[in-house]
């Protein structure tokens, strides 16, 4: 099994032989204390909790095999990042991917990271994978305002942008 991610709170390892992402969080203590309080999820059953959130709203996600509150398993997704494909095409893809966005923005789910290093495409289909960053939360929700405004850094593309603002009916 290969570390293919190692930061100060997060280890990814890709087990080559069952073809297994294994993602393992090691958060700080103030986060600790939230999860134990309850107010808010384990990164691990947050993984797979936003997972089946995301595909309620038609917005597919890796296959989870095991997820406890600091670990998740899931299978590898043969695919291309998002950012690789579209560097090369800008198509139907990139219109899913902006419909992605405003799907979640519209939900009660907060993301304030859209990168497009966080989506695989695989056969003209969007696969969200980094989902432990996604939010619905149970008292402190965020506003669609401060998604955006994130959204618009993270974009990069006026064009893109409108037509998000646009879909939300914002202009």
């Amino acid at each position: 099994m290969e570390i293919i991610v190692e930061h100060r709170r997060t280890k990814v390892y890709f087990d080559e032989k069952n073809k297994v992402y294994i993602k393992e969080f090691k958060p700080k203590l103030s986060f600790r204390l939230k999860y134990f309080f309850k107010l808010r999820k384990y990164p691990g059953l947050n993984f797979k909790f936003i997972s089946s959130e995301l595909q309620k709203l038609g917005i597919k996600t890796p296959e989870i095999i095991y997820a406890s509150k600091y670990r998740v398993e899931t299978k590898k997704i043969d695919g291309v990042l998002l950012s690789n494909y579209l560097k090369n095409k800008e198509n139907e893809v990139l219109v899913k991917y902006l419909d992605l966005i405003v799907k979640v923005l519209k939900s009660d789910i907060y993301f304030g990271d859209f990168n497009t290093r966080n989506f695989i495409v695989k056969n003209g289909d969007i696969y969200a994978i980094d989902l432990e960053d996604y939010r619905k939360e149970r008292f402190f929700n965020r506003s669609t305002d401060e998604a955006l405004m994130r959204l618009k850094k993270t974009l990069k593309n006026d064009k893109w942008y409108e037509y998000i603002e646009e879909k939300l009916n914002l202009v």
